[in-house]
Parts: structure tokens; C-alpha cells; sequence
């Protein structure tokens, strides 16, 4: 296993490799990881069993989990499983208090519906903490998923109770991909919510611009609108209003780069040439 940290802060990092060992052998994979201000950590693991000879489509998973702020942790566990790879696991250690714990699997097979469950150990070691999610890989593209590690304490004696109980709801995981695009170009959204009392959350989704497709929905697509960066709000609440749970994130819309060729100079004749984007261009060409 190969490590790179630097000093603790508030943001703790992991970067996990799959690859075949053929491919370690011979140096086909590579990952660059730039670190600022985090405790990173670079490991290189085989994942899965793909066949000698064949070359399938690969992407990343980033899982980016907040951590409740009054609950003191000591480790933290990552297990990761699909259809098409063996499980993942990764222990990270926590130093301090950090307000989220990020890891990265690169290099993961393109399928759909792989689960992420995280469990941790907390200083009060009465605490249940417990994070869970999907997340579907896509060729040469990143997925984030965003979960929320809940701590309970085990359930103790009994009550009546007569008055009626509101269960608010909570966002169990969120996954967007890409985090960056450009203008017109849309990510793709998907969250999970539920609630205690079964009762199924309504779900809202906003942001600072741009547009969604199924504002409502729990799955949907936000489109930008204009270059900068626009910060996501996912909203869930019960039918009556009463209580609610957010989540937020960035994403970064850049410019469409439009493709000019110099003029024609004077006396020269033009040529048309069609691109494969549809777009004409002129191309001159001495007399």
C-alpha cells in the first residue's frame, strides 16, 4: 500500500485503486491526486477479476460522508459491493474532528446499483453509526455520492405514548455525476430519503441557478445555465411540513469553448469545411 499525508485538518481524504495486477505489473494505471489542507491517503488494490485479455470500461466513485459534529469517532468503514467486483472494504482512522471523511475508488467496473455502506466507531462506544447508499458507474466519469453518517444510541426500556409522533425524515444518500459541466449540459441527480414511520418524503430540489427536469422527483437532471458555480439543495420533507432534513452541494459550470479559425487574408480565397460538430468554419488558402 502506498501512503502520501500531510497535516491533519478538517477534511480527511482517501484514494483507493482497482486495477488488475497485469495492469499494476506494467504501469497502465495512473492516478494523480492533488491534496490541499486534507490527510490523504493513496491505495493501490486489485478489485475484481477481470478475464486475461479483456478490456472493460471503467469510472470513479467518490463517497464524500459528513460526520455529526457533537459525536467523536475513531474509525471509520467503507464496504463497497456489485454485481461485477469483489467487495471493498477500507478502515480509515480518524484523527480529530473532521467535518466530512472523503474516499475515492478509482478504477471501478461501469455497472449499475453498487451499494456503499459505511459504519463507524464512535469514543462513546454505546453509539450506533450507520451510512448507506447506491451509486451506478458510468465509463470514464466520476460519480459522487453523498451520505450522512447518523449515530444512535441503542433503544432502552419502553413508554406509552398517546400523543402523536412526527417522524421527519432523513436523506440517506445523494449522488450527482459530473460535478463539473458545461453551460447547457446537465448532471445527473439521484437521492434516497425515508422515513422512521414509513410514510414516503417529498423531495425538492433547488439551486442558486439553472434548471431541473423533475424538480420533485428523487431522480432527475440539473441543467446550467450560465458559467460559475451553483450550489444544489436537496430539501425532504413529510407531507404535513412539520419537520424537514437538506443537503447541500457545489457543482461548477464552465463556458462553452467555441472554435474560431483566423480570417481570410486579402487577396486569398475561402474554402468551407464542415466540423464534426455541425459548425461551419472557413479555411483560407493562397491564390
Amino acid at each position: 500500500m502506498i501512503s502520501i499525508r500531510t497535516a491533519p485538518t478538517r477534511i480527511q481524504t482517501r484514494v483507493i485503486v482497482c486495477a488488475s495486477l497485469p495492469a499494476l505489473a506494467l504501469g497502465a494505471t495512473r492516478v494523480i491526486v492533488s491534496a490541499s489542507l486534507a490527510v490523504l491517503a493513496l491505495s493501490v488494490m486489485s478489485c475484481g477479476s477481470t478475464p486475461r485479455g479483456e478490456l472493460k470500461q471503467t469510472g470513479d466513485l467518490t463517497v464524500e460522508l459528513y460526520l455529526p459534529s457533537q459525536t467523536p469517532l475513531i474509525s471509520i468503514r467503507y464496504l463497497v459491493t456489485g454485481d461485477l467486483i469483489d467487495p471493498i472494504t477500507d478502515v480509515v482512522a480518524v484523527t480529530g474532528t473532521p467535518a466530512t471523511s472523503t474516499v475515492m475508488f478509482a478504477g471501478l467496473l461501469v455497472a449499475k446499483g453498487y451499494t456503499v455502506d459505511v459504519t463507524a466507531v464512535a469514543v462513546d462506544t454505546t453509539l450506533s453509526c450507520r451510512a448507506s447508499g447506491h451509486a451506478d458507474i458510468a465509463a470514464h466519469r466520476t460519480t459522487n455520492l453523498f451520505l450522512a453518517l447518523h449515530c444512535q444510541p441503542p433503544p432502552t426500556g419502553a413508554a406509552v405514548v398517546t400523543a402523536k409522533v412526527v417522524s421527519c425524515p432523513q436523506i440517506q444518500s445523494l449522488s450527482a455525476a459530473p460535478l463539473t459541466t458545461s453551460v447547457g449540459s446537465s448532471i445527473d441527480l439521484s437521492a434516497q430519503a425515508v422515513a422512521a414511520d414509513g410514510t414516503t418524503p417529498v423531495y425538492a430540489w433547488t439551486a442558486t441557478s439553472g434548471s431541473f427536469s423533475a424538480p420533485n422527483s428523487p431522480t432527475g437532471r440539473f441543467t446550467c445555465a450560465a458559467p460559475g458555480t451553483d450550489t444544489i439543495t436537496l430539501t425532504v420533507t413529510v407531507m404535513n411540513g412539520t419537520c424537514s432534513d437538506h443537503q447541500s452541494f457545489t457543482v461548477t459550470c464552465v463556458p462553452v469553448t467555441t472554435l474560431r479559425l483566423p480570417r481570410p487574408v486579402p487577396g486569398s480565397r475561402s474554402e468551407t469545411d464542415t466540423l464534426p460538430n455541425r459548425h461551419t468554419a472557413t479555411r483560407a488558402s493562397a491564390v
